[in-house]
């Protein structure tokens, strides 16, 4: 007897934004002269022309280990929806002082 393989309600279309890992970046960054206390830190990534703001670590409490005076931050950003075209910016915020550092551009060839 041969048994007949059946497909019950199959999924004809599956609407997703990205699949993924496809959007996956990291960013470090290194701070150089940061004493032991306590520091807020925030990390974000904005379009350079509108300021809107794709990703945002939100205001976090650091501190450097005791005996160093540097503090290296790594961040892996996996499936960030990157909607529009353009410029952005990686943003840090260290207590206060806002620091803009590297840009990259964005081409959307969406079809």
């Amino acid at each position: 007897m041969m048994q007949r393989q059946v497909l019950i309600n199959p999924l004809i279309n599956l609407n997703v934004p990205f699949i993924p890992t496809t959007i996956s970046f990291a960013i470090t960054v290194i701070v150089a002269n940061i004493d032991s206390e306590e520091h807020e830190m925030e990390l974000s990534i904005k379009s350079k022309e509108g300021s809107k703001i794709i990703f945002s670590t939100g205001k976090t409490q650091i501190s450097a280990p005791n005996g160093t005076d540097n503090l290296v931050a790594n961040v892996d950003l996996r499936n960030i929806a990157v909607r529009e075209a353009g410029e952005y910016v990686i943003f840090l915020n260290l207590d206060g002082a806002p620091n803009e550092d590297w840009s990259y551009v964005v081409n959307l060839d969406q079809k």
